[in-house]
C-alpha cells in the first residue's frame, strides 16, 4: 500500500501523524483514501473495510410494498398524529439558522490555497511551504468575516 503523506511541515517535510491501523486478520481487506485538505493543514482519511460476501448465505426473501394500491389518506393521518405527538413529548433542541456565507471569493482562496499545497508537496521547498500558509493565512479570517457578514 503506497502511503500518501497526510501533514505538510512548514519545513518542506511530510509526514503521516494520521494513521489507519488494522488487526493483521484483516489488514488485507482495509483500504485507505487520502482525500483533500479541509483547511487544517492535515489530509483527511478514508477507511473502508472489504469482505468478501459470496461465501455469506444468502439473505430470506422479503416481502415487498405495493405502494400503488395504499390508502395514503389514512396513512397520512397517522403520520401526521405521530408529528404532532413527538412534537408535544419530545423536547426540541437548540435551532440552528443556516447562514450561507460561502462565496465565489472564498471559493477563489481555497482553490489558490489547494494549489499551493499541492506545489509544496511536489517541491518540498520550504518557500513553497511558507507560499502555501500564506494563503491559508488569508483564507481563514476571510471566512470568519465573510460568515459575520451574512
Amino acid at each position: 500500500m503506497t502511503h500518501i503523506l497526510t501533514y505538510l511541515h512548514y519545513n518542506g517535510n511530510g509526514t503521516n501523524p494520521d494513521l489507519t491501523l488494522a488487526s493483521a486478520d484483516i489488514a488485507d481487506d482495509v483500504e485507505r483514501e487520502v482525500i483533500c485538505d479541509p483547511g487544517s493543514g492535515h489530509r483527511m482519511i478514508i477507511t473502508g473495510i472489504g469482505f468478501d460476501t459470496s461465501n455469506s448465505s444468502k439473505r430470506p426473501f422479503r416481502n415487498r410494498w405495493n405502494f400503488a394500491k395504499a390508502d395514503w389518506k389514512n396513512f397520512t393521518l397517522y403520520v401526521k398524529i405521530i408529528f404532532e405527538t413527538a412534537k408535544k413529548w419530545i423536547p426540541r433542541g437548540k435551532q440552528f439558522n443556516y447562514k450561507p456565507f460561502w462565496n465565489e471569493n472564498l471559493a477563489a482562496l481555497k482553490e489558490k490555497s489547494s494549489t499551493a499545497r499541492f506545489i509544496a508537496e511536489q517541491s518540498k521547498n520550504p518557500e513553497d511551504v511558507q507560499n502555501w500558509r500564506k494563503s491559508v493565512a488569508l483564507l481563514q479570517p476571510s471566512k470568519g468575516n465573510s460568515y459575520r457578514e451574512t
